[in-house]
């Protein structure tokens, strides 16, 4: 089995490379931002996560989470702490549903993380994939369908690596500034170069 790193900036469409991957019946994905939402939620978490973020990132004692990013993109301190809490148990868990692919006999394990180099999740993996698309279509991106700020936008950007560097690390880069149909082609021949991949891996 392969495990691959996928990654990008955000608004670069990580997310649905991974939704388009997924659709193959011998990849499985791990989506490490949808397993950080499921252990900030649980009720053993939210105590310990509320001591870092204090009360204003709680309604009702449930997470608010755009408060929650409000915090951890504006202060770089109680964001390493935060990281620091979090990022073992999506290990954790990215090594249960690994181990499970194994089983299950899936070809590609897919893991997306905007951070995957910053945290060094890369070294777990065989190869790495970037998305990227141009700044003006991230912008648009961002503003337009996600509705965010510019101050939004720019806190984020400034705690997560450039995109430059985060392209010069990657193996593979993927464009997604295209049609969905084109990007459903760019991602077709990717599965089927990682497959390859996979095949010359198992052989050694």
């Amino acid at each position: 089995m392969l495990i691959v790193g996928l990654t990008g900036g955000i608004g670069c469409g990580k997310s649905t490379v991974r939704e388009l991957l997924e659709r193959f019946i011998d990849t499985r994905t791990f989506d490490c931002d949808e397993i950080s939402k499921r252990i900030l939620f649980s009720p053993d978490f939210v105590p310990v996560a509320e001591r870092i973020l204090g009360r204003s990132a709680f309604i009702d004692g449930q997470p608010d989470t755009k408060r929650i990013a409000q915090i951890i993109f504006g202060d770089a301190e109680r964001k390493t702490r935060f990281e620091r809490l979090l990022h073992p148990l999506v290990r954790q868990a990215m090594k249960v549903a690994k181990e499970q692919a194994e089983q299950d006999g899936i070809k590609l394990f897919v893991v997306e993380s905007a951070i995957m180099f910053e945290s060094r999740l890369s070294d777990l993996c065989d190869v790495t994939v970037c998305a990227t698309c141009g700044a003006e279509e991230q912008l648009r991106r961002l503003t337009a369908i996600r509705q965010m700020t510019i101050e939004e936008i720019q806190a984020r950007q400034a705690q997560q690596m450039p995109d430059s560097e985060r392209q010069l690390q990657a193996n593979i880069l993927i464009g997604t500034d295209c049609s969905l149909e084109a990007l459903r082609r760019r991602v077709g021949h990717l599965h089927t170069y990682l497959i390859d991949l996979e095949l010359r891996f198992s052989a050694h």
